[in-house]
């Protein structure tokens, strides 16, 4: 692996500025190029942190049979101040109330790539956000971080559903949707809304680092499906969702 010797951190305005916007209104969006700005991030960095997409594998627990999503999975502690601590390898699971398509089952994804946990993006990424919802909190928290990268693919045959189980909120305290790349695709909306089903933002997030942050006990999101911009050729989009829960509370 070759990462350009900058280091990689987000910078202090763009933990204020985020952390008040969700404080304000439980959400906060920032689009890519600003978020790289803000991280320091080079091209290059950015283009060997996102090769891990490539290596995901077909998510076999799809309730209505779709073969459009590839995902791996992994869950950490952390809190700011101290190491990054990767828990034992475990299946994930979510109680039906909250996703009522794939609830109820233990799933078993391969973990998150090693390269992909040790790479400073991603390092600097959780630090970063940590620091976010900290300053929402009030209070240097212990977090638990469970990270779900995700290819959605979509060709002649198959539509792709971003989040299959349409409208939701995660059961979590903090939520991160963050687009990597799309290719070849039209659709992929984000919509983000009150418990109550009013919109509150409505975005197509279309380049690398675009991201929504929100709220999980104020919000509820759904991405629309995906479909291939040309007859015979597959599209995909790659997306990384961190949910981010509040240990001891």
């Amino acid at each position: 692996m070759t990462v350009a010797c900058t280091e990689i951190v987000l910078d202090a305005h763009a933990v204020t500025s985020i952390s008040d916007d969700i404080s304000k209104q439980g959400w906060a969006y920032r689009d890519g190029q600003g978020m790289a700005q803000r991280l320091n991030l080079d091209p290059d960095s950015w283009e060997d942190f996102s090769r891990y997409w490539e290596n995901l594998a077909l998510d076999e627990y799809m309730a209505d049979q779709g073969t459009y999503r590839y995902r791996r999975y992994s869950e950490f502690d952390f809190k700011v101040g101290g190491a990054l601590h990767k828990l034992p390898h475990a299946a994930y699971e979510q109680a039906t109330y909250i996703n009522t398509l794939n609830g109820g089952v233990a799933r078993h994804f391969l973990p998150l790539e090693d390269g992909m946990v040790e790479h400073p993006l991603f390092i600097a990424l959780l630090a970063g956000i940590a620091r976010v919802f900290d300053r929402v909190e009030g209070a240097t928290c212990d977090w638990n971080i469970r990270l779900h990268p995700y290819r959605i693919v979509t060709n002649e045959f198959e539509q792709g559903k971003p989040t299959p189980e349409g409208r939701h909120r995660d059961g979590v305290d903090y939520i991160v949707m963050m687009l990597v790349r799309r290719t070849g695709i039209t659709g992929g909306t984000t919509r983000v809304s009150t418990l109550l089903n009013k919109t509150l933002c409505e975005v197509t997030l279309a380049n690398g680092l675009d991201v929504i942050m929100g709220d999980d006990r104020q919000i509820m999101h759904e991405v629309s499906p995906i479909n291939c911009q040309e007859i015979g050729r597959q599209g995909y989009r790659d997306a990384l969702v961190i949910a981010f829960t509040r240990k001891g509370v």
